[in-house]
């Protein structure tokens, strides 16, 4: 992977501009164990900072919104997420530029206090479910229309686009967009009402990391206005979360009773965003899932 000399010049002038710039600009790594963007520690005289690269033609303001995003999850002063340095683009690159995380220990007072940074950004809320743009959800865009309601917002906003999109691909069977298309009748059985909580939308274990001193921190966010048990149960879909992460949400904001019943529905979303983005081995979870409700 490479820095084209056209994006490193205008990060660079992007720094100088904002008095940033401590010594030359130069490319100290390549970072991996992303799927979806190009990454890299930069760094300035003693400063590091961490890009991301893509493409804006394919990821059209991508990086605008998750810079939006990050300074929404900041503005709450609930849990930290990275400094907003700077994002742009040159030529069909665009680039966001982040503050760099020393990475810490991530030991059981790290993940009380992740459970604790959790709960208190799911106390901030909105008058409805949505957000006033539309983000992304890995590299699928994310539709945040507002509902008044919580299943209305779910159904259309969230599993309806996913299901057409595998319905397209042919990745998912007749019988498995009948069985969708039962359950969303059914939906609000399964609901109790709940209020618009600010989430993460994104949560397993590879977007959050412990900083120096124990501290969570929340990165690659895909927010909304929504339920905030999603949150929850995504941090259940692949593990990397210790039970002392919920004892701490729950003694900070207690769930509401049989939450658990629900982890499988919520994750209907994230497994079909799988689905769609790396094949049919997601298929098999799906049809279990639907199976629990149906």
């Amino acid at each position: 992977m490479f820095i084209s000399e056209q994006l490193l010049y205008t990060i660079n002038q992007t720094l100088k501009q904002s008095q940033r710039l401590s010594g030359p600009l130069s490319v100290a790594g390549v970072i991996h164990g992303g799927s979806i963007n190009r990454c890299f520690r930069l760094k300035s005289g003693k400063e590091s900072f961490f890009l991301k690269v893509n493409s804006q033609r394919d990821y059209p303001e991508m990086f605008m919104k998750e810079a939006m995003a990050l300074k929404l999850l900041d503005s709450t002063h609930s849990i930290l997420v990275p400094q907003v340095i700077s994002y742009g683009a040159a030529g069909d690159e665009q680039f966001l530029l982040l503050q760099w995380i020393n990475t810490g220990a991530n030991t059981s007072r790290a993940q009380e206090r992740l459970g604790e940074g959790l709960a208190a950004l799911h106390h901030h809320s909105a008058s409805g479910f949505g957000l006033d743009y539309t983000n992304y959800m890995g590299s699928l865009i994310q539709s945040n229309r507002p509902h008044a309601e919580w299943v209305d917002f779910f159904v259309e906003e969230r599993l309806k686009p996913q299901v057409k999109i595998a319905a397209d691909k042919w990745l998912i069977d007749q019988d498995t967009i009948n069985k969708f298309n039962l359950l969303f009748c059914r939906m609000k059985e399964f609901l109790p009402e709940v209020k618009p909580a600010l989430v993460h939308g994104d949560l397993w274990s590879g977007n959050y990391m412990i900083g120096e001193g124990e501290t969570p921190v929340l990165i690659d966010p895909a927010i909304a206005y929504a339920n905030r048990e999603c949150d929850i149960a995504m941090s259940k879909l692949f593990g990397g979360f210790d039970e002392i992460f919920y004892e701490s949400y729950n003694h900070h904001f207690p769930l509401e009773k049989n939450w658990s019943e629900r982890t499988d529905l919520w994750n209907l979303y994230p497994l079909l965003i799988h689905l769609n983005l790396f094949g049919r081995s997601y298929l098999g979870a799906i049809k279990a899932a639907l199976k629990r409700y149906l």
